[in-house]
């Protein structure tokens, strides 16, 4: 059967493979990279002899390139549609059939490389091929890879031995069949454990033991039976008769039954090694303090006439020593004087612990500004200023303070910086109030003059906030009007709410009605030519966009607007030879600006050290109505 593919394997940076098959159109051929198949935009047909197939990107070492035909089998558009009455063409008949024959071979070459059964039999047939791009396992049944067996099995320990580098837990079951040991980390057995603490607690009868060697030039040597004692105490060590230092000359392993120098006896010289230890039972012998561990002792190992005074030594029985039997004071007689006692005088002061004693405690009375004697009484005027912390969170006053009289009925509180030098321009909070009028100010030395007062006044119906300046000057900033409860600036149509360089968000209202009363207004005309081109250009000039700052918030959850842009309005009017600036709809600020401690100062004028800022905006009312005219 012929062939519908050809396999390339990469070996260096290639583009070009040659097209070893025949096919109808350019569309039958397609191309596969390691399984993937490329989309018709990767790559290119070049017709030669033979054709080519040419990446766009080159195919590097290692890649597995397939140039293949699918001569698509599309049954709803077929490759040629006869229709009837028409006249059958060889060419025609031709294409019709080499289609279905390309199909076909197509068809062949999928089936021959598919996976099938043997031959009479129900197994599936790699013929020695690998299967590659296998998933991992999920059912007992599944084919496994050789990665997913390699790591199963590399977390088994191997019965020939293993590094362990977890924990391994038995699950309650016992490790058996284990050595005795011969390394500080060897697992010991029972027996040898057994044994090991027999000797240590009980001691041994048998009797010393003498071991000779002769200098060699070495500096380990080893006993001829094994030995129990791992200390190098527990030995004496003599070369030619002179002792050794016991854990400086010499080093005593039991557990692999040698004996180490640290200096290398004479060759010849005559070594005597005796085993000193267990020669007396531990429990017929003396105990050091050393021996006993912290709280070993408790009142069933003594007698009753075991442990005198004489017994002790000074400073060796403490609190450690003592189990809570010894400690318990109520079975302790005798006195103590109370500057003995760590806690008698803290809790003598606190007096919730130690009961009043009347004989020693009575009611002195007072006398002076505060009197009594179970009660007592503070005098009136009494506490002055000085006898207030300047510290206490309740009543804190960390200045000066003055209180008083100013007028028949009045009354006012002042804290100021300085007492003596209590000027208007020193004061910090007034507190005013009397019969007829009542009002809050705040003052600010250091500030200019039209800033040094703040005042909040109800008057005449109305809630007002005001500055006042030293030099007399006022002005209502803003009122609440008693009556409707509307919030209302002071005077018509004279203050703005906020500024081009501290703006508000959003505003949410139910409507917003503006003055348009014929008498309001003057110069009024119709629109001129020039303006209603410059109208009919501002229709074209409205875009979507969105808001920096929304952007820097939100991401690309920031909403999408629908305007203008300043800029490109004042350039239409300026294109018709208009001044936009002469028409309400189009605005331009300038201010001043400096980051102070992390926040931004604005100034109107220009200001050393800040920098300026221009910035323009659009009257949506006044436009919306500009642009209406040209409709």
């Amino acid at each position: 059967m012929a062939n519908t593919f050809e396999d390339y394997t990469v070996s260096t940076s290639t583009t070009d493979f040659n097209i070893t098959f025949e096919y109808l159109e350019d569309s039958h051929v397609v191309v596969e990279i390691d399984g993937v198949l490329q989309a018709t935009s990767a790559y290119s047909i070049i017709a030669g002899s033979p054709n080519l197939v040419r990446l766009n990107t080159p195919a590097t070492t290692g890649m597995k390139v397939r140039v293949r035909r699918d001569s698509n089998a599309d049954s709803d558009n077929p490759f040629v549609d006869f229709v009837n009455g028409s006249v059958l063409t060889e060419s025609e008949l031709d294409k019709a059939y080499r289609h279905n024959l390309y199909l076909n071979e197509e068809i062949g070459n999928l089936n021959e490389r598919s996976l099938q059964k043997e031959v009479g039999g129900n197994n599936w047939d790699t013929k020695n091929l690998r299967l590659i791009n296998v998933a991992d396992p999920v059912g007992a049944q599944d084919a496994a890879t050789k990665n997913y067996v390699d790591t199963a099995d590399a977390l088994k320990v191997t019965k020939a031995g293993d590094t362990m580098s977890g924990a391994l837990a038995m699950g309650a079951n016992k490790i058996t069949g284990v050595a005795d040991p011969t390394l500080v980390q060897d697992a010991a057995t029972k027996t040898y454990v057994d044994t090991q603490i027999v000797n240590t607690v009980s001691g041994s009868s048998t009797e010393s033991v003498k071991t000779t060697f002769t200098g060699d030039g070495s500096t380990a040597f080893t006993f001829g039976s094994g030995i129990s004692l791992d200390g190098d105490t527990m030995y004496e060590v003599a070369i030619d008769g002179v002792l050794q230092e016991p854990t400086v000359a010499y080093v005593i392993n039991a557990d692999a039954n040698t004996i180490t120098f640290t200096s290398t006896p004479p060759t010849g010289s005559n070594i005597v090694v005796v085993q000193r230890g267990y020669a007396i039972p531990v429990t017929t012998g003396t105990v050091s303090t050393a021996q006993i561990d912290n709280s070993a002792v408790d009142s069933n190992k003594l007698a009753s006439n075991a442990v005198t005074t004489a017994k002790i030594a000074d400073g060796n029985i403490t609190a450690a020593k003592l189990d809570s039997t010894a400690k318990d004071r109520s079975i302790h007689t005798g006195t103590q004087t109370a500057s003995t006692i760590s806690d008698f005088d803290t809790e003598v002061s606190n007096n919730a612990s130690v009961a009043a004693n009347t004989a020693k405690v009575t009611n002195a009375t007072h006398t002076g500004d505060v009197t009594g004697s179970t009660a007592l009484t503070i005098a009136n005027n009494a506490v002055t200023g000085a006898k207030i912390s300047s510290t206490d969170t309740e009543f804190n006053v960390n200045t000066n303070v003055g209180i008083g009289a100013v007028a028949s009925g009045d009354y006012k509180l002042e804290v100021v910086g300085d007492m003596a030098a209590a000027g208007a321009g020193n004061k910090k909070v007034i507190s005013h109030s009397t019969d007829s009028l009542g009002y809050l100010e705040m003052h600010s030395g250091g500030q200019a003059v039209d800033q040094k007062t703040c005042r909040l006044v109800p008057f005449s119906g109305k809630l007002q906030l005001s500055w006042v300046a030293d030099d007399g000057g006022a002005g209502v900033v803003v009122q609440m009007d008693q009556a409707t409860g509307n919030w209302e600036p002071n005077a018509d149509n004279a203050q703005d709410l906020g500024s081009a360089s501290k703006r508000w968000d959003d505003v949410y209202s139910t409507g917003g009605i503006n003055g348009s009363d014929r008498n309001l207004k003057e110069d009024i005309q119709d629109l001129d030519e020039a303006e209603k081109r410059v109208a009919v250009a501002c229709k074209s000039l409205v875009k979507k966009y969105r808001l920096k700052s929304a952007v820097e918030k939100k991401g690309d959850a920031a909403r999408t607007h629908v305007g203008v842009i300043a800029q490109e309005l004042q350039a239409a009017f300026e294109a018709e030879g208009l001044d936009p600036f002469k028409y309400s709809m189009v605005c331009r600020d300038t201010w001043y600006e400096k980051e102070i401690d992390g926040s931004v100062d604005v100034k109107n004028v220009p200001t050393e050290g800040y920098q300026e800022v221009t910035q323009m905006s659009v009257r949506y009312t006044e436009l919306l109505a500009f642009i209406i005219s040209a409709l």
